[in-house]
């Protein structure tokens, strides 16, 4: 346990890896460049988190981060990949303020945010999908996020970005699907394109004909 740690870059070259249990007061990554990775033990914080200027922060595995009554901030990204991350219930907020990453590797299988205590996310926000997963939703965040995104972008098995549509809407089609992601529910959905429907059914219709003619 300590009050503060600060980490320059001239200190840690190849990054800063916590795989246990760790508690602090305050934190603060001051060197550009640095990059810490959170074990699957997470972080609690009495007090205030600030995570400044740190190249990106990566859940290695399931995560838990308990804010104290300053909340938790991030200035830089934040990548949950396939993990979840559990944010306690607690006066402060979770504040992703230099963009988030999901990683979706199935319809089952993808990062997520889970928890009581509230999340702000602001900035770029990115699903980086594995494999062609096909359509179905996804839920990322099961709470009620706030904040304000400038953008929403897939990767990966799907590229391209999404359009806001409406105010925290976004919509786009990608890959032969329509998607959406709704920012009040941190739901996204994709569904086949018309297009691809109506060749669905023709191809079905046509499978329907052969075999009444064939009997």
């Amino acid at each position: 346990d300590t009050d503060d740690i600060i980490i320059g870059a001239d200190s840690v070259a190849m990054g800063l890896v916590y795989g246990s249990d760790l508690s602090f007061n305050r934190f603060l990554v001051t060197g550009p460049g640095v990059s810490l990775t959170i074990g699957a033990s997470g972080l609690t914080n009495s007090s205030s988190l600030a995570i400044e200027h740190a190249a990106a922060t990566v859940l290695s595995s399931n995560s838990t981060f308990s804010a104290g009554a300053l909340g938790l901030t991030m200035e830089k990204s934040l990548s949950v990949q396939t993990n979840t991350l559990s944010v306690a219930s607690s006066v402060g907020s979770l504040i992703l303020q230099g963009g988030t990453s999901f990683g979706i590797s199935s319809l089952s299988t993808f990062g997520k945010i889970a928890g009581t205590g509230s999340v702000q996310l602001s900035g770029a926000l990115t699903f980086s999908f594995t494999s062609a997963v096909g359509a179905g939703n996804w839920d990322f965040i099961n709470q009620t996020p706030s904040g304000t995104l400038s953008s929403v972008q897939l990767s990966d098995s799907y590229a391209g970005g999404l359009t806001q549509s409406t105010p925290g809407l976004w919509t786009g089609s990608i890959g032969g699907l329509d998607w959406s992601y709704a920012s009040s529910t941190g739901v996204l959905t994709a569904v086949p394109e018309p297009s691809t429907w109506f060749l669905l059914t023709a191809g079905l219709t046509a499978a329907v004909v052969f075999r009444r003619r064939q009997g």
